[in-house]
């Protein structure tokens, strides 16, 4: 294999809001899974009083919107929480123990890395606060994936001389091509996604996003099948 170029919905609301025909793709943006586990005392509802509680899921609550708090601070970074369980999970049970994911995403690799740093120095401080113990572990992580610059300038002389007008973005999720990146020269083009909806009956892309889409894939296939490097 010499190239791989995937066109794709974009799955966000960026081209759409601003009136773009063709998002050019530079790669997709690396992404990390932070396990955290915070443990308090599991108690009865009733007869605990609330300055006696260590309440996991309080302490989790504060740390939710903490990172959420965070990410504002640091431009192109999103923050989500998206799994929360609760341990024991019965409504008159002081929550013992809560576990939570963290899905980290930024094109800088450098940022990702310093706000999951922030993320650790900050959840442990209201642990601390708090009289809760907390542990912090990377279940998954994988860098940035940098997309060639023949296809992405391949790319921008099709969309020029058809007169469509782009975005150059990186993908926030993941795709084919970003395996393929591991194994050949990789790219991407990026179709509008109205309101920027996705995985839901709700998702629609105009007919005519959808061609500019695929004569920009033609026309980028054609140049590069020409090519000798």
């Amino acid at each position: 294999m010499k190239y791989f170029i995937e066109l794709h919905i974009e799955q966000g609301p960026r081209l759409d809001q601003q009136n773009k025909s063709i998002g050019i793709v530079r790669g997709i943006e690396g992404i990390s899974w932070l396990k955290v586990t915070v443990e308090g005392e599991m108690n009865h509802a009733g007869p605990t009083p609330m300055e006696a509680r260590k309440d996991a899921l309080v302490a989790s609550s504060k740390m939710v919107l903490a990172v959420n708090e965070l990410a504002k601070n640091v431009s192109g970074l999103k923050v989500t929480v998206g799994e929360l369980n609760v341990m024991p999970n019965v409504p008159n049970v002081i929550p013992g123990m809560v576990t939570f994911i963290i899905d980290v995403r930024h094109e800088s690799d450098g940022h990702r890395l310093a706000a999951e740093e922030n993320m650790r120095e900050k959840l442990s401080a209201i642990a601390a606060l708090m009289e809760i113990g907390v542990t912090i572990e990377t279940l998954w992580e994988e860098p940035t994936i940098q997309f060639h610059s023949r296809i992405i300038e391949e790319i921008t002389t099709s969309t020029k001389n058809r007169k469509l007008s782009t975005m150059e973005m990186y993908s926030g999720p993941s795709h084919d091509a970003k395996n393929m990146a591991k194994l050949c020269k990789a790219g991407m083009i990026f179709v509008p996604s109205v309101n920027g909806v996705s995985h839901n009956e709700a998702e629609f892309t105009h007919n005519e996003d959808i061609v500019n889409g695929v004569n920009t894939l033609l026309d980028v296939t054609c140049a590069l099948s020409n090519a000798k490097t």
